[in-house]
């Protein structure tokens, strides 16, 4: 027998005693998954609007090199943007211009990433309307909406010929309008679109900005997205700068008799 240093024998004690080692019981379990869930539906919404925030920012620095780009191009032409001569949609831009502001190489800097489409997307929307040989008809699908004149599906008071601001008349009613400022006036902008002759401008919900069907085998949608109606989007100006102007401001930009397009919306 033990004895410990008083001359005590030393008492027994159950092997195992506590809790120490043991599992968690299917309550606690339940409990830490219950405590895991509710955290992560305050989380969600806050890592969502995060990268909503950080895709918005993306776009407007896009935005941002491709107005300095038409400002370079216009300054090489007597201040005048190209005349556009072939293309469908708004974002259909002739392959020399567009090759002119690439510098002669794809650029992601004409594609938005909240577009729903990938870098491989974007690669084959800017090759998908090229021939070889090349025809005088080639045009880059790009992702943003452009406003040189001759712009297909847009309106002729809202396109741009010259980075210099002049009146502007409307060719359906004969209205002269003054020149507009350069800091309001649109040239590139967000591709915004609505399903083709859905232009609800009083019950903006009665539209459709996704499933788009164009030449592409992929829907397009509209870019920065608040569940299925636009929170708004970037616009890159005359004077070069660059704003985010949210959807319930917007109105549309294309041609009354456009049927077979998208409705640009800015």
């Amino acid at each position: 027998m033990e004895f410990n240093v008083a001359g005590k024998e030393p008492e027994n004690k159950p092997e195992n005693s506590g809790r120490v080692g043991a599992g968690f019981t299917l309550l606690e379990l339940l409990v830490v998954i219950a405590i895991i869930a509710i955290l992560a539906a305050f989380l969600f919404p806050a890592i969502s609007k995060g990268k909503n925030r950080a895709r918005r920012i993306e776009c407007m620095s896009n935005l941002r090199q491709v107005a300095m780009s038409l400002s370079m191009y216009a300054d090489n032409n007597n201040q005048r943007f190209p005349q556009m001569s072939t293309g469908n949609w708004a974002w259909d831009v002739p392959k020399d211009v567009a090759d002119k502001m690439a510098e002669g190489a794809f650029s992601k800097i004409f594609y938005c990433s909240a577009s729903g489409f990938s870098e491989s997307d974007f690669l084959a929307q800017w090759n998908e309307f090229v021939h070889n040989p090349p025809t005088t008809n080639d045009f880059r699908v790009v992702g943003y909406a452009f406003t040189f004149p001759g712009t297909a599906s847009v309106m002729v008071t809202n396109q741009n010929p010259s980075i210099l601001p002049s009146e502007i008349t409307d060719p359906e009613t004969g209205v002269v309008y003054p020149p507009p400022s350069p800091n309001s006036r649109v040239l590139v902008a967000d591709a915004t679109i609505s399903k083709p002759m859905q232009a609800n401008v009083a019950d903006r919900f009665a539209n459709s900005y996704v499933d788009i069907r164009g030449h592409y085998p992929k829907l397009h949608r509209t870019a920065h997205l608040d569940g299925k109606i636009p929170a708004g989007g970037n616009l890159g100006m005359l004077d070069g700068h660059v704003e985010w102007r949210k959807f319930y401001e917007m109105i549309p930009r294309s041609k009354t008799r456009w049927p077979d397009g998208p409705v640009f919306w800015w």
